[in-house]
């Protein structure tokens, strides 16, 4: 048993074991089929959430690329374009810290935010469909 994850039959069953840093920043998934772009949304000390550009599944090795930053872990739950990573080894709380102020600096917008974005263009005369 994995000394740094819940007991998931127990009475924390579902439960967190750390809490999250909520981000939006670009990062890579890499699994044996490839690498994919991917957006990290939530991070902690023992995994992430990801919105990914192709189907994961669940079971796979996986690392995690963000800006200078680098995780190996399992892919644990998959769906929808989204996908949780299970990290080998805690993050060190200097790369929380670190991919916080990186967050402050380059979070990336929305999709509700880009789409209008997109479509005011498109009204101005900016872009075209």
């Amino acid at each position: 048993m994995e000394p740094h994850r819940s007991d998931r039959d127990g009475p924390m069953a579902g439960r967190r074991t750390h809490s999250r840093l909520r981000v939006r920043l670009p990062a890579r998934l890499t699994t044996l089929d490839g690498t994919s772009s991917a957006i990290l949304t939530d991070l902690s000390f023992g995994g992430a959430k990801l919105l990914v550009g192709c189907p994961v599944v669940a079971g796979e090795e996986a690392v995690l690329t963000w800006h200078r930053f680098e995780a190996f872990g399992t892919v644990t739950w998959a769906h929808d374009g989204m996908c949780g990573l299970a990290f080998d080894e805690f993050l060190a709380p200097k790369v929380l810290l670190d991919t916080r102020d990186l967050d402050d600096a380059d979070h990336l917008p929305s999709d509700r935010e880009l789409m209008r974005g997109a479509a005011r263009e498109w009204v101005e005369g900016r872009r075209r469909l």
